[in-house]
């Protein structure tokens, strides 16, 4: 009998074939997001024949006041928009739940939905490169649906900054310290809110920095016939390589006191002239029209 390698691999392909083809086909089972690509709308106002008075409160919100006008204008499915197709639910309310119950869509599915209205607000690649959604963060965790009609800026489940700071808590004590961006909250200082440094629904770069401390830093901006490493962006820290933009021991930011700072780069500088601070000398030290080591004028 032939035993070549050939002749076994033929015999292994073939009684691989026949074992697949003797299991039966496998029922088709709904994605974990509870979707079901089989599943029907039912008529935009189903919903409210048994639920009501959740329709009435819904209607005094944003969202469901625009859900309901889209549905009148042919526009959308009103409830369905978030909670998925739900026609069977509506012919057997007792033993089927809506497509995308609240449960469901709180668990893994809120920014699926509300991308569906919001793409041209957040793109959804941009979302899903960013670092919240990386870190399984959920748009309810930041954001509430349950809010009157008024204004969509509104829609921060918390007051400016504290809704990050629920999370990120080292930060809030950096705001704390003696030298801090003014966002403490409850106080005058808050002027500066988290988003205005951080693109909260993307990715954090550090190339842009630079860029992003000028908007508001315009003294720093330039150009410069001469600048620092730092401010024009070489350094790939830009700002950060010197200040710790939430706040800092040290005054103006900054990550080290005197000379510690800039020794971090220039250390063949240890023994030239200790003593004072550098800046005692370049006092330009983000940028000089006038002298390449930003000496005094």
């Amino acid at each position: 009998m032939d035993r070549s390698p050939a002749h076994c691999m033929v015999a292994l392909v073939a009684a691989l074939i026949v074992a697949v083809l003797a299991v039966p086909p496998l029922a088709w089972s709904e994605p974990e997001s509870g979707e079901n690509p089989q599943a029907q709308y039912a008529e935009p106002d189903a919903c409210g024949l048994c639920h009501r008075d959740v329709a009435d409160e819904a209607a005094g919100r944003l969202h469901g006041a625009i859900l309901e006008r889209r549905a009148a204008e042919a526009k959308g499915q009103n409830c369905q928009t978030c909670h998925g197709p739900s026609q069977a639910h509506v012919e057997n309310p007792i033993e089927v739940k809506t497509a995308w119950t609240p449960e469901l869509l709180k668990r893994n599915t809120s920014a699926k939905m509300c991308l569906n209205c919001h793409s041209n607000q957040i793109p959804a690649i941009t979302w899903r490169k960013g670092d919240h959604h990386s870190g399984g963060v959920q748009c309810w965790d930041c954001h509430s649906a349950d809010r009157p009609a008024k204004a969509h800026s509104e829609f921060i489940a918390r007051p400016n900054s504290s809704v990050c700071l629920e999370c990120h808590r080292e930060v809030e004590g950096l705001f704390r310290l003696n030298s801090h961006h003014p966002v403490i909250l409850g106080t005058e200082q808050e002027r500066v809110t988290c988003a205005d440094c951080h693109d909260v629904h993307g990715r954090r770069s550090q190339r842009d920095w630079a860029q992003k401390c000028r908007s508001c830093h315009l003294e720093q901006r330039g150009p410069h016939r001469f600048e620092h490493g730092a401010i024009s962006g070489r350094l790939m820290g830009s700002c950060l390589e010197c200040h710790s933009p939430h706040g800092s021991p040290n005054a103006n930011l900054l990550r080290f006191n005197s000379r510690g700072l800039c020794l971090q780069c220039h250390g063949d500088k240890v023994t030239h002239f200790p003593g004072p601070a550098c800046w005692s000398c370049h006092e330009a030290i983000h940028g000089s029209n006038s002298h390449p080591q930003f000496l005094t004028p």
